[in-house]
């Protein structure tokens, strides 16, 4: 893992995480408890009410409705003014005391505000995704400088609204077109088109007759084909110049984005959904592979590595002395910083002239 083994790792959890984890954890049970507390003060409500309209007017009486509204109004309204502060600020002084440390560990030097994440204008810039964005959010924005490679990298949830005409009427779907770590990276390099990386889903399933419905079918460019096949089993390539194509996927590089597909899949237990093709989700049980999008742009390059989960926030209702969870944060956190390292892109040879 990076630039540290296993050992290290341990030995820095001991001494400066778990301790912090064990002052935590006292909060997180104080959080619980007035969760559960106002659960059964509701659920207590909801019961004397419920005994109320069974002995007014009988069990289906527009009393018993209003009754059950009226509760789930009521915890709505006390959650959102009491324990939705608690729990942002459980999340927060979490994130600060041990999502920094380790970032800290990792890569020292390095920013983080756990409220900030990567804007629109720059996931939209990437050209990976092309959907209309009708929701977007996010968190947990790292930046700075690894080696001499300017970079920032941010968790996002990007979504859109689809309508749909049923014989109930029309119904809206929100369709989830990007969920996970989202990077960008100086290139060190200047170049005259974009190219787009894509999982290669229609390779994998439809073989030959997949490629050609690449070609045949892509908004992004031509299709652009490389001697690698261990990189075109991973990924198809989009792009406006097949001789420039060439000239930023290196024979080298190619290489190193396989090795990295491979390390981001390394622990296949969050297996991803398909959802930027929405209408071909039944693949998802076919699918083994953690989707790894890449894209050079204007002397950039960004990535994007899908996640199911939330990377780096705690759940209320488990311990947080648990070393597995928080080396799980710390995977993900060296797979994110570890991309420069991993692709070379603090080599010079890359240099802007």
């Amino acid at each position: 893992m990076g630039n540290h083994s296993i050992g290290e790792f341990e030995k820095y959890y001991q001494s400066a995480i778990l301790p912090q984890l064990k002052e935590l954890e006292t909060k997180r049970k104080e959080v619980l408890q007035k969760t559960i507390f106002l659960i059964l003060i509701v659920g207590s409500v909801f019961i004397l009410l419920l005994l109320i309209a069974v002995f007014m007017a009988g069990m289906f009486s527009p009393f018993l409705i209003s009754a059950a509204i009226l509760s789930v109004v009521v915890y709505i309204i006390i959650d959102r003014l009491t324990l939705y502060k608690y729990r942002k600020q459980f999340i927060l002084e979490f994130k600060m005391e041990v999502i920094k440390k380790l970032i800290d560990f990792l890569s020292p030097g390095l920013s983080y505000d756990p409220d900030r994440y990567i804007p629109a204008s720059t996931f939209r810039s990437s050209q990976i995704f092309l959907d209309r964005i009708d929701r977007y959010k996010g968190d947990d924005l790292v930046w700075g400088n690894v080696g001499g490679t300017a970079l920032e990298f941010s968790e996002l949830t990007v979504q859109k609204e689809e309508k749909r005409h049923t014989s109930k009427g029309t119904q809206t779907q929100i369709v989830t077109i990007f969920k996970g770590l989202f990077f960008v990276a100086d290139f060190n390099k200047e170049f005259k088109g974009s190219y787009v990386l894509l999982p290669d889903l229609a390779q994998k399933f439809l073989g030959h007759l997949g490629q050609k419905l690449q070609s045949i079918f892509s908004l992004r460019g031509e299709l652009i084909k490389l001697e690698d096949p261990e990189f075109e089993k991973r990924f198809r390539v989009y792009g406006t110049d097949q001789i420039e194509a060439r000239y930023i996927l290196s024979t080298s590089l190619m290489k190193r984005m396989v090795d990295f597909w491979d390390k981001a899949n390394a622990n296949r237990n969050q297996i991803v959904d398909v959802k930027f093709i929405p209408r071909l989700r039944f693949l998802n049980n076919f699918m083994d592979n953690r989707m790894v999008y890449v894209s050079f742009v204007a002397s950039k390059m960004y990535m994007g590595i899908a996640y199911r989960k939330n990377l780096f926030e705690p759940k209320i209702t488990r311990s947080l002395i648990d070393y597995q969870k928080i080396l799980e944060y710390y995977e993900d956190l060296d797979l994110a910083l570890g991309i420069v390292h991993d692709l070379n892109l603090n080599t010079r040879i890359w240099s802007k002239t």
